[in-house]
This record gives C-alpha cells, sequence and structure tokens, in this order.
C-alpha cells in the first residue's frame, strides 16, 4: 500500500531518522523510510518523552563545559604560577 492511496497527494511526510522536535511539528505525520514506504504515523503521545529528555540533556552538557572550563581555568592559573614562581626564584 502506498502513502498517496491512504492520504492522497498532498502528503506531508518525515524522514524515520528525524528528531523528535521535527516529529513534534508534524503530529500524526507518515513515517516513511528512504524508498518512500509507510513505516508508521507519529502520534501526539510519540514525542513527549523524547521532549521531556531534552532539558536533563542539555543540563548534562552544560554541566560538563563548566567543569571542562573549571579545568581549563585551573590548568591556566596553575601554568602562570609556575612561570611567575620561576621567575621569582630566579632573582
Amino acid at each position: 500500500m502506498t502513502i498517496g492511496a491512504l492520504y492522497g497527494r498532498n502528503v506531508v511526510t518525515i524522514d524515520r531518522h528525524a528528531t523528535a522536535q521535527d516529529a513534534a511539528v508534524l503530529m500524526r505525520a507518515p513515517i516513511v523510510d528512504r524508498e518512500g514506504h509507510l513505516r508508521g504515523l507519529v502520534s501526539v503521545d510519540d514525542p513527549v518523552p523524547l521532549l521531556a529528555r531534552e532539558p536533563a540533556r542539555i543540563a548534562v552538557m552544560i554541566r560538563r563545559e563548566q567543569l571542562a572550563e573549571a579545568r581549563r581555568t585551573d590548568d591556566s592559573f596553575r601554568d602562570e604560577f609556575a612561570t611567575w614562581g620561576d621567575t621569582y626564584q630566579a632573582r
């Protein structure tokens, strides 16, 4: 069965590799594979768990970046003080 047989000619589809955000925009859109074969339908409830996880993922990424920045800052200060110490001792 083709998408056209189910929906007519003006069909909005979404690739099965699309993001949850993409799917949220197109509720009840047919899910198709690269050849255009029907693989399912996006229902209203499908993207909700995925969208709910996004803030947590963003928070984890932010925290990782904060920790990396703190380590870079610590390394920078340590290097600067080591250089200052070497200069001070040489006098």
